[in-house]
């Protein structure tokens, strides 16, 4: 087995330890490498619902509550990003919870929040000057509410939403002038909601998610304001539904983090550019939060205390404070990481494993292969070079073939790492991006039809009784799901889905709930339907069968029904790769005149394995490629018209 990072310096040293020691302690320390999260010394007073601003590239988090049926802290704390470091500041006049607050002149204005559960909003806007540690009562905003969000355009605060009481989402706006200390009405937001955020971008100020009914029920809405002409406008809703999250800016992208709704809770951090109106995902928060604030200083954004266990429901804010980079987050880097086949003959078949990278410049692609309890098993470089079933050298899709040499019987998991060239750090990392079996095959073993007659007819609704059968020889295919699709306008899938739970190895099970579906009434006479199987195991589409039946007319005898069910397969070749031989198998509805033909890449015809009357089951034929060169070949059965055509691979 090739090991991981091949040349790296840094693990030379480890050579005649164990793989499965080495691959672990690799593992371990990628994820520290690859996080654009970073922990950084902790708040002095846990708590949520907290407001923060900047004043000189310090950060000022303020009020809060410690955890539900609390009050309202007083609590003023101040972080130093250069030197990680926390002091304790006068305290707020009021202590509240879910509050805004803005900066305007080197001042903090903090606005309304509530004292307590069950309490009413507030109406107080209360002024902090750092540069004397003071705090000073300013004129009452006026509409009291509770989570509000606001946002500062040309030194003007604009106090956005919030709620009158729990429950009550406020659609009010209103601007106040920190200099004349009075307040002006604005146009009301077009969604009512509390505990949006308001991020501000080029002089308009964007309003994003928030709780806009009764029950913590939250909204993906995003509307943008533009005080110079006092209207709003529906942008493009954030992907993830969500109150209580933080927002902050940085180069014209709005980054929102955490939130919940009703009772769930969120890692999710999405990002929204204005410009495209397109919202991306970004590497999410280590741990879900709820009720954090965040602020951005020198390129970073620092997210600050929330509940890490629930919303509002008895948990308890936390102390972290988490500080986040944008230029590590390379979520957006590579795209989906796939396999060509989802189930591998354990011991003797290869899996390609492929991803096309946006920009490849500067790194190396490793993929990771582990067992189900994410135990290394083995790891590989992917390569764009045209030698791996991956198009064309130079065209950004990486891949390489990984041999299934061990015996065992297991499902297997794709981790990804993305190196950095001359240094060998990791600065991405993607967990469980694909997956693939050596588990079975789990086939379709038997079916059973039925309808009004036993005949399908033309308007019929036709109930399916499936058996699946588990190929393992020692380990149990678990968790099963079974999906009918058909794509046959004349048909109406009623019943699509089965569960089976667990089938040991070399056990049936049967159904118990039919499958059904409607036959079109304009269905013609002797039509063939086509439908597929999707098997599933923990939730991943692993095995997959084909088959098909004959609507029949209302005059057919129910001794005819044998001829209802039609099963033509052929099936992948084991092993593949192969040198030099390896097994086709292909199974007939009925007595069939056949021909099973090898062709090269150049679809050249090379070797004729069968050209004759077979018939019905299932049938085996052994290909000797030793005469043959190593490359890409196809094989092709035909029976009457059916026809159906794989590849396999030759490596010597």
């Amino acid at each position: 087995m090739k090991r991981l990072f091949n040349g790296n310096v840094m693990y030379a040293a480890l050579i005649f330890i164990s793989l499965i020691t080495v691959l672990t302690a690799i593992f371990s320390i990628t994820f520290a490498q690859a996080n654009p999260w970073t922990q950084k010394a902790d708040m002095p007073t846990a708590r949520l619902g907290l407001a923060s601003a900047v004043v000189n590239d310090s950060i000022y988090a303020i009020g809060g509550y410690a955890g539900a049926n609390q009050p309202g802290l007083q609590v003023n704390e101040v972080y130093d990003p250069v030197t990680d470091t926390w002091i304790a500041r006068a305290p707020m006049p009021t202590g509240r919870r879910w509050m805004a607050a803005s900066t305007v002149n080197g001042k903090i204005y903090v606005f309304g929040g509530y004292t307590n559960v069950n309490q009413p909003g507030l109406p107080i806007v209360e002024e902090y000057d750092p540069s004397t540690d003071t705090w000073t009562t300013k004129t009452d905003m006026p509409t009291a509410r509770l989570g509000p969000a606001s946002g500062v355009v040309d030194g003007i605060i604009y106090v956005i939403g919030g709620a009158a009481i729990v429950g009550q989402p406020l659609s009010t706006v209103e601007a106040y002038d920190p200099v004349t200390d009075t307040w002006t009405t604005k146009s009301d937001m077009p969604t009512a909601r509390y505990m949006p955020t308001a991020s501000v971008i080029d002089g308009k100020i964007y309003a994003i998610g928030g709780t806009a009914a009764e029950g913590g029920i939250s909204t993906p809405a995003v509307e943008e304001y533009d005080p110079l002409t006092n209207t709003w406008t529906v942008k493009a809703d954030m992907p993830t539904s969500r109150n209580g999250h933080a927002a902050s800016v940085i180069d014209g992208i709005i980054y929102a983090i955490g939130g919940g709704h009703v009772y769930d809770f969120y890692s999710a951090v999405e990002a929204y550019d204005p410009v495209t109106n397109v919202w991306t995902n970004q590497a999410p928060l280590p741990e879900p939060r709820v009720g954090p604030t965040s602020q951005t200083v020198n390129g970073r954004i620092y997210a600050i205390g929330g509940a890490i266990l629930g919303f509002d429901v008895g948990h308890p804010g936390t102390t972290t404070v988490l500080e986040y980079d944008p230029k590590k987050d390379l979520t957006t880097l590579v795209n989906q990481v796939s396999v060509n086949k989802n189930y591998a003959k354990a011991g003797n078949d290869s899996v390609c494993i492929t991803t096309k990278i946006n920009d490849p410049a500067g790194v190396t692609l490793w993929a990771e292969i582990e067992s189900p309890d994410q135990t290394p098993v083995d790891s590989m470089q992917l390569f764009d070079d045209g030698n791996h079933n991956d198009g064309n050298a130079g065209d950004s899709l990486y891949a390489n073939t990984w041999p299934v040499s061990s015996t065992e019987e297991l499902q297997y998991y794709m981790d990804l790492h993305v190196i950095q060239v001359g240094t060998d750090t990791v600065i991405h990392y993607m967990n469980n991006m694909a997956s693939f079996t050596t588990i079975g095959p789990v086939v379709l073993e038997h079916y059973r039809i039925t309808s009004k007659d036993s005949v399908p007819n033309p308007g019929d609704r036709i109930w399916f009784k499936f058996t699946l059968k588990n190929n393992s020889l020692i380990t149990t295919a678990p968790n099963l799901e079974a999906i009918l699709t058909c794509s046959d306008p004349l048909v109406e899938l009623i019943a699509d889905h089965q569960d089976y739970d667990d089938i040991a190895a070399g056990e049936t099970v049967e159904n118990y709930v039919p499958y059904k579906f409607d036959i079109s009434k304009d269905c013609p006479d002797s039509t063939e339907i086509q439908f597929n199987l999707d098997i599933i195991s923990n939730h991943y589409s692993f095995w997959s069968d084909s088959f098909s039946i004959l609507v029949l007319p209302q005059t057919t005898s129910i001794d005819s029904r044998e001829m209802i069910i039609r099963k033509f397969s052929l099936n992948q070749n084991y092993p593949n790769p192969f040198n030099p031989a390896t097994t086709i198998k292909y199974s007939l509805p009925a007595r069939e005149y056949v021909t099973l033909i090898v062709y090269d890449c150049l679809g050249k015809e090379v070797q004729t394995l069968v050209s004759t009357y077979v018939d019905a089951g299932g049938h085996s034929v052994i290909f000797d490629a030793s005469r043959f060169s190593s490359g890409l070949y196809f094989y092709k059965l035909q029976a009457d018209d059916l026809i159906e055509t794989r590849k396999m691979l030759v490596i010597k």
